[in-house]
C-alpha cells in the first residue's frame, strides 16, 4: 500500500528554523509551500534561500503585508 505524501505550508520559510522545515520537507518528497515576505527578494542571502527552495522544487507564495487603520490586508501571490 503506497503512502500518500502530506501538503506543507511553512510560514516564515526563510527564517532561522523555517529554512530547515522547508528543505527536509522537499526532500521528503512532499508537497511544500513556503510562505515569504516580498521584502525578502531584497536581501541576497534570503534570495539565495528562495532559489534554492525554488531548484527543490518549493512553490513560493509571496506575501504582501499592507497595514491600514489598523487593520492588515494580506495579499498572496503564487510564483
Amino acid at each position: 500500500m503506497a503512502t500518500e505524501k502530506s501538503k506543507i505550508l511553512v510560514i516564515g520559510g526563510t527564517g532561522y528554523i523555517g529554512k530547515f522545515l522547508v528543505e527536509a520537507s522537499a526532500k521528503a518528497g512532499h508537497s511544500t509551500f513556503a510562505l515569504v515576505r516580498e521584502a525578502t527578494l531584497s536581501d541576497p542571502v534570503k534570495g539565495k534561500t528562495v532559489q534554492s527552495f525554488k531548484d527543490l522544487g518549493v512553490t513560493i507564495l509571496h506575501v504582501r503585508f499592507n497595514f491600514i487603520h489598523s487593520v492588515s490586508f494580506i495579499h498572496i501571490s503564487f510564483s
